[in-house]
């Protein structure tokens, strides 16, 4: 009798540990996700963006107050610590404005985040991006913003992948005081491997010290960025390239 009490009793608590340890969310993390989700809205894309959203199976449909949020579409959690690392939106029919101070700047762990093809409807990237200081790769194309690229970007300088093309809903010149934005971009990205800058309006001279700045990069394309000069020599490790519609 008393082994059978042990015996259900084991039973109990192991069953007990085990959902625990299945439970990795964070409450924090989870309440600024359900934020993120409501800044936008389900319709409205209209257009060429149709063809990118997902009607079918919005990601955003599993995210629920009563669930763990490691579990959700489009989430990836450290096994660890539960806090969030990864948002994967790319094609999730998000349509709105992107909110200058969005709750998602409050998941500060992050190190991968892809909002490619969305409509933000002209909204600017916002400033506080360089906030999320752990990112190593970040994918924001298609995304309709309009404005300039905040230098804050090139705070982040644990990137491996940027891809900003085609990032505008109309065509953009970017520009800023001091340096050329690819001058910064080589002096403070030095850990890129990829780099996609496709139709954004650079209007600069093509930096010769950026090869040789970012000795990681391996595949690089700045189609129809209106860069003209010389084109540094190129490193024999980058295996993917795209220079065209550069002047000379």
């Amino acid at each position: 009798m008393i082994g059978t009490i042990f015996l259900l009793f084991f039973s109990i608590s192991s069953s007990s540990y085990t959902y625990a340890s299945l439970t990795l969310c964070r409450p924090d993390q989870r309440d600024a996700l359900l934020e993120f989700k409501s800044e936008f809205n389900d319709e409205g894309i209209q257009g060429a963006w149709t063809s990118f959203c997902v009607t079918s199976s919005p990601k955003r449909k599993s995210w629920e107050n009563n669930t763990d949020c490691c579990y959700w579409d489009g989430i990836t959690c450290d096994a660890n610590s539960g806090v969030v690392i990864g948002v994967d939106l790319s094609s999730s029919c998000l349509h709105g404005h992107f909110k200058p101070d969005s709750s998602l700047f409050r998941l500060q762990y992050l190190r991968s985040l892809n909002l490619a093809y969305n409509d933000f409807n002209a909204s600017s990237i916002p400033t506080r991006i360089n906030e999320l200081m752990g990112l190593q790769r970040l994918n924001l194309s298609y995304t309709s913003f309009s404005g300039e690229i905040p230098t804050e970007i090139l705070h982040l300088t644990k990137l491996v992948s940027l891809d900003l093309s085609s990032i505008f809903m109309y065509s953009q010149t970017l520009s800023s005081p001091g340096k050329p934005f690819l001058s910064q971009l080589a002096q403070n990205l030095t850990n890129l491997r990829q780099l996609d800058l496709s139709h954004v309006n650079l209007s600069s001279e093509m930096p010769q010290m950026m090869i040789s700045n970012l000795t990681s990069l391996r595949s690089i394309r700045l189609h129809g960025c209106n860069l003209f000069g010389r084109f540094p020599r190129l490193s024999p490790t980058i295996r993917s390239i795209d220079l065209s519609a550069i002047h000379t």
